[in-house]
């Protein structure tokens, strides 16, 4: 029981957003729910639900952007208890058929996240420390 009480605490430590919500011209884009059933909403509309151990938006990078007609915005998606911060999603908002990407990134804890024209670029560090770039463009992640 004091190991469960111990991770829950280290977990939310370590998983401290600087906001829950964030305005978007197509609306506000929340992230509710309880800790292992977090839901991603769009003007109270669930938008993804039921895939990730916690949703937030990064607080030391830069997580909005403009792309042509929509914001895209990166969202942290803690898929693993030992990794929790920095594997991501996208998601453009308003959201396209497919809403979101597949979850991507590394256990780095500083990756660089930049915007080259219409492309969204995001350097990590693998385990081995070899760089990693994963970019986003035309609702993909290459």
């Amino acid at each position: 029981m004091r190991f469960a009480i111990a991770l829950l605490i280290a977990l939310s430590s370590v998983n401290a957003y600087a906001q829950d919500s964030v305005k978007t011209r197509a609306g506000d884009l929340k992230i509710i729910g309880s800790l292992n059933e977090p839901k991603l909403t769009l003007n109270g509309k669930v938008i993804s639900s039921g895939d990730s151990v916690t949703y937030g938006f990064p607080e030391r990078m830069p997580f909005k952007f403009v792309i042509k007609d929509s914001d895209v915005i990166l969202v942290s998606d803690s898929v693993s208890a030992t990794c929790t911060n920095y594997f991501f999603v996208i998601i453009p908002v308003p959201p396209a058929k497919s809403t979101k990407t597949n979850t991507f990134g590394t256990c780095d804890d500083g990756p660089e996240v930049k915007r080259e024209v219409d492309t969204i670029v995001l350097r990590m560090n693998d385990a081995k420390g070899r760089k990693k770039t994963f970019k986003y463009a035309n609702g993909k992640v290459s």
